[in-house]
């Protein structure tokens, strides 16, 4: 009777324990990432009455052993690594493991493992769990390359996300034109200038804020009163003939603008010395024109004195824009002009104010009979910008081999796309977090870069962990050492950003858990008073 008042009390003491494991998983139900527990229940020992025989001792057949229970105990208790839900949260530092595999985490002087990644910033812009222990990384990624922008220190482990650091610009180095030219429209028949040579001045080639007094051969200066006739053939076939008012401060630029006023349909420019007139509209159109002085113009190299007749190119002009080694933005306008068959040309043009275009041309852009991209030639085009010392040189790609990549030659309307890998400056405004652990910067200017690399840890036992709160782990003996990596390789699963895994405690298993635990309890009290009714009644036999 003494052994079963203690096999009672053994029950009494494992199903408490049983009771306390499934109060924890009850309790635990909305902590992130938390891994429910289960008991497991263990004989605790026998008295052996008698030990088993063998049939071949004696006459006698062979007898089973003769025991009996002394009691239960808790021979263990683990926990179910299973995988939790995944609930999305939007916050950019939350992360969710999505299959095995825990963070890593340090207070400075060890290490840690979690599966809870409810990630934050501390004060100095470093990537911290709860309680303050800082994330680890893998070394490489995001430290300093000379190419991209580097947060991360050589030599240490931290995660630094400074939101709202200030990251330069990008140089353009390279622009890619994929798209259709039409084949649709006609080979040119002539190109037209104004001039036949480019105006210059005794300093060299001229621009638009030089004086018509400074060009090379004007023998007699200008002066207030004095005036200009223009006279000709407008590309609608109507008759121009007016009058430009000139003074000593007159400018190449001022009789740009009249021209381009004077003639409809018709855009006038000034480019490489010369004033060029390009039709607003694609498809052949005849004009004429004569520049005419009031009898004190007597330039020898007949720039503008010259009657010219000619018919537009067929062309497609399209803008882009280039970034300076300083992060600065310029627009440039790309024509394509069809020379010959298959062949089209592309220049390159700029306002003086930002700079000028050194080398402007890429001659050849030839295509097959099936308006297939063939070949190109020249493909760098050279930029001074204003402001910025040294030229800088931009290679333009036409795309790759396949019609769907690169530029075509193809019956449809003409639609010129672009990229370029040149960027403004910025600012840090969010991160993403890739499958593989890679913390991605998004700048204010559209970039996105690498920031750092997570560390990821998998184990051969993870059951072997020792559980120390606040969702914590450390190794033991019988987990294994870590195997630190990137997520979505080895034994270690991938990353969801913007997620955080729940709980993978099951209620509706702990609640019958729960009344088994309160079942198991009451029949083992049972035990023990019917144990204490039988020794009552053995002393009440004394008396």
């Amino acid at each position: 009777m003494p052994n079963a008042l203690l096999t009672g009390v053994s029950g009494l003491l494992a199903h408490q324990r049983l009771l306390e494991v499934v109060g924890s998983n009850i309790s635990n139900v909305n902590t992130t990432a938390f891994k429910a527990q289960r008991a497991i229940f263990a004989d605790l020992m026998y008295e052996t009455i008698q030990p088993a025989t063998s049939a071949n001792e004696g006459n006698r057949g062979g007898t089973n052993p003769n025991q009996i229970g002394l009691g239960v105990k808790i021979a263990q208790t683990d926990r179910k690594f299973s995988q939790g839900s995944l609930e999305n949260t939007g916050e950019q530092f939350d992360l969710a493991m999505d299959g095995p595999g825990f963070f890593v985490v340090t207070d400075g002087l060890q290490e840690f493992y979690t599966r809870s990644g409810m990630f934050s910033l501390d004060n100095e812009g470093v990537l911290v769990a709860p309680g303050g222990y800082r994330v680890k990384r893998l070394p490489g990624v995001g430290e300093p390359d000379g190419i991209n922008p580097a947060f991360q220190i050589p030599g240490e482990d931290l995660i630094r996300v400074p939101l709202g650091a200030s990251l330069p610009g990008v140089a353009t180095n390279e622009v890619t034109l994929t798209g259709n030219l039409s084949a649709q429209l006609s080979e040119p028949l002539s190109t037209v200038k104004v001039s036949n040579t480019p105006f210059r001045t005794s300093s060299g080639k001229a621009d638009e804020l030089t004086l018509l007094n400074e060009l090379t051969g004007i023998n007699i200066p200008y002066q207030t009163g004095d005036t200009i006739q223009i006279n000709g053939v407008n590309v609608d076939g109507t008759a121009v003939n007016d009058y430009m008012d000139v003074t000593d401060t007159t400018t190449l630029g001022d009789l740009v603008t009249f021209l381009d006023g004077l003639y409809d349909g018709v855009t006038t420019t000034f480019k490489d010395g010369n004033i060029v007139m390009t039709a607003d509209e694609v498809g052949p159109s005849v004009f004429s024109m004569t520049i005419l002085d009031q009898g004190q113009f007597d330039y020898s190299l007949q720039n503008i004195q010259e009657s010219i007749k000619g018919q537009w190119s067929d062309s497609f002009s399209v803008p882009i824009t280039v970034f300076d080694q300083r992060g600065g933005g310029h627009e440039v306008s790309l024509t394509f002009t069809k020379t010959d068959n298959d062949v089209w040309k592309m220049n390159a043009d700029m306002s003086i104010s930002d700079g000028v275009v050194l080398e402007d041309e890429i001659s050849e852009i030839t295509f097959n009979d099936d308006g297939t991209l063939s070949t190109t030639s020249s493909p760098v085009l050279t930029f001074a910008f204003s402001g910025i010392a040294s030229p800088q040189s931009v290679r333009f790609s036409f795309g790759g081999s396949s019609s769907l990549e690169a530029l075509t030659h193809y019956e449809s309307d003409s639609d010129i796309r672009w990229t370029q890998n040149g960027t403004e400056p910025g600012t840090l405004v969010s991160v993403n977090v890739e499958a593989d652990g890679q913390v991605q910067g998004i700048a204010s200017n559209g970039v996105v870069f690498a920031i750092a690399q997570l560390a990821i840890a998998g184990f051969s036992n993870v059951k072997g962990l020792m559980a120390v709160g606040g969702s914590l782990y450390e190794r033991t003996l019988n987990s294994g050492e870590p195997e630190i990596g990137l997520a979505g390789t080895g034994s270690r699963g991938e990353i969801r950003g913007g997620a955080l895994e729940t709980s993978n405690v099951d209620i509706a298993f702990e609640f019958t858990r729960l009344i088994v635990a309160q079942r198991g309890f009451a029949a083992n009290a049972r035990t023990v008073t019917v144990s204490d009714a039988m020794l009552e009644e053995l002393t009440n036999i004394i008396r």
